[in-house]
């Protein structure tokens, strides 16, 4: 009897360490295989374009064609389409309710005519644009946006990602919670608006901007252009004005509890601290229309020399 007592609890064991040893095999399957897709449509030089990938990331190109041309990888279960004709054209990639890519994720590459109107939605994939001239509106959650070439008018929105643009443009409306902003570009209307994440300029070449951050950082490095109206607003963040030794303008710096250091136009202070805070006006050289206006509750302003 002991004898056989011994053997089936033997038998217990083994079964039991046979099944602990299944559920990390079961654990490692392969993640589900990607699949090529891809199309081709007709579609007006000035044409509509929305492309949907919630699931992966976007790269457009724009080109000289009539036609707009999609290829990517996809993983296997979740739907491709794309459809529509030289006034619009919609394509992009429906995920499952319950998709189990096992952390696959789909990408696309789209060719589309470069002055068309285009509409990109993505989830935690990046948006990238190259090459683009036309009307551009991007959407991510937490995707990072970059929009590199000419488009008259760019409307770029993500929570959490970083947004870029650098080139040229008429019209710039940039917002996210989490992300950094930043203008590497020469623009006539740019509002830049982040939460936490930091709000940059570079190169100068803002002739009328809005930049706006309640705790991040709004920094600005360059030259100030005839007639320039730059407008910076803070809550907490600190700001600084990186300029040329050669800078001109008007500038007003009003704060609440914050400092203000200026390497510029000490001789011509206007303003004096009152009960409502410190105010400091003062102008550089020739203004020639160049006005510079900053609100700031108790975050730090610097203006200095580059």
């Amino acid at each position: 009897r002991l004898g056989a007592g011994i053997a089936r609890l033997a038998a217990a064991v083994a079964l039991v360490v046979a099944g602990a040893g299944a559920a990390p095999a079961a654990a490692q399957a392969p993640a589900p295989a990607l699949r090529a897709v891809e199309a081709r449509r007709p579609l007006g030089t000035t044409g509509l374009l929305r492309i949907w990938n919630l699931s992966g990331s976007v790269r457009v190109v724009g080109w000289d064609r009539d036609s707009v041309v999609v290829t990517g990888r996809v993983p296997v279960g979740e739907t491709f389409f794309c459809g529509g004709g030289p006034a619009a054209v919609k394509c992009g990639v429906d995920v499952p309710p319950r998709s189990e890519a096992g952390g696959q994720a789909a990408s696309l590459a789209v060719f589309v005519p470069a002055r068309a109107q285009l509409w990109v939605k993505s989830g935690d994939g990046d948006i990238v644009v190259t090459g683009f001239g036309g009307d551009i509106d991007a959407y991510a959650v937490s995707g990072r946006i970059e929009v590199t070439g000419t488009p008259r008018v760019a409307t770029l929105e993500s929570m959490g990602g970083d947004i870029v643009v650098a080139g040229s443009a008429t019209t710039v409306r940039a917002r996210t919670a989490g992300g950094t902003i930043t203008l590497d570009a020469r623009v006539e209307d740019a509002t830049a608006t982040s939460v936490s994440g930091d709000v940059v300029v570079r190169g100068g070449a803002v002739r009328r901007g809005r930049l706006e951050s309640i705790d991040g950082a709004v920094r600005w490095r360059g030259p100030l252009e005839a007639g320039a109206e730059i407008e910076v607003t803070n809550h907490g963040g600190p700001v600084e004005l990186a300029l040329p030794a050669d800078a001109s303008g008007t500038f007003e710096v009003h704060t609440y509890l914050g400092t203000v250091r200026s390497d510029f136009g000490a001789a011509t202070l206007l303003g004096a601290r009152d009960r409502n805070g410190r105010e400091m006006s003062f102008v550089v050289g020739r203004p020639r229309g160049t006005r510079v206006t900053v609100r700031t509750f108790k975050g730090p302003v610097t203006i200095r020399r580059m």
